[in-house]
């Protein structure tokens, strides 16, 4: 499992001849701003944050050619996923943080009464050059952010246990999943999971909605409200959907099943040299 390669070394073993690296998941990578901090409570400070981050660096950059750029919890293509993408604009970024009276410093840190206008940024392996990527895009706009850098099993516990500011997350859960339960563990305001505490009445009652609807297309409609009402609220910044390499063969197997990478299958045979 590559959870902790960075991009420029996935790149590299990605070229060997040696071995053959199928995709076999796919994982939607996006930025969590943690609702206890009264700053993050704003949905204009959120929206700076999200038109102060350049994805297209990132997609095409960083990660590349590992991504594709979000346009919603749900990848694109899927019935339930929606096709909205959150911008880019870092005018609108500072025009934003001026209107809520943060006005840079000598330094270029925005301040008000005294105080500068910075985070924590949670991050682990995998994330760690995208998090660089966005402490320099933010520090345009006039944000600071300080990374703390942890293994992903403390990330979890750091952010379960609700002491951060910002943190990046992958939600990795297969996109063809359970719908309710994917949207109500990052969005349903009483739900253990939803570490950043976002909370919307109407949300809920659309997820609530959602797990009782026995109908397919109601229930991918429903999806799609859930998904354009946590848009409109900047409850997260999507940064992309990402590959995920989870195992590797040598060259010389063959008759793998695409379906299914990871097991052992009586088509797979050593190809003869």
């Amino acid at each position: 499992m590559d959870a902790n390669v960075q991009f420029e070394h996935r790149r590299a073993y990605v070229r060997s001849d040696d071995y053959n690296f199928p995709v076999v998941n796919a994982s939607n990578w996006n930025i969590w701003m943690n609702y206890r901090n009264p700053l993050l409570q704003d949905v204009k400070l959120r929206q700076a944050l999200s038109l102060g981050t350049d994805r297209n660096e990132i997609v095409d950059g960083v990660m590349a050619p590992f991504a594709t750029h979000s346009t919603g919890h749900f990848p694109a293509g899927l019935p339930y996923s929606i096709d909205t993408k959150q911008e880019t604009d870092p005018e609108r970024a500072e025009a934003l943080l001026d209107e809520l009276g943060w006005r840079p410093g000598a330094d270029g840190i925005r301040e008000k009464d005294g105080k500068k206008l910075e985070f924590t940024l949670l991050t682990y392996g995998w994330w760690q050059t995208v998090a660089i990527a966005l402490e320099a895009q933010w520090r345009k706009i006039g944000v600071s952010t300080k990374l703390h850098v942890v293994e992903p099993t403390a990330s979890n516990q750091i952010m379960l246990d609700g002491v951060f500011d910002i943190a990046t997350y992958c939600s990795c859960g297969t996109a063809t999943g359970d719908l309710n339960g994917q949207l109500s563990s990052f969005y349903r305001t009483d739900v253990v999971q939803n570490w950043q505490r976002y909370s919307n009445p109407v949300v809920d009652k659309l997820i609530d909605r959602l797990r009782t609807e026995a109908d397919s297309e109601k229930r991918f409609a429903l999806a799609k409200e859930i998904q354009k009402k946590v848009m409109a609220d900047t409850a997260l910044i999507y940064v992309a959907n990402a590959e995920l390499i989870g195992i590797a063969h040598a060259a010389r197997v063959a008759g793998v099943d695409v379906e299914r990478p990871r097991d052992i299958t009586p088509s797979m045979y050593i190809a003869a040299e």
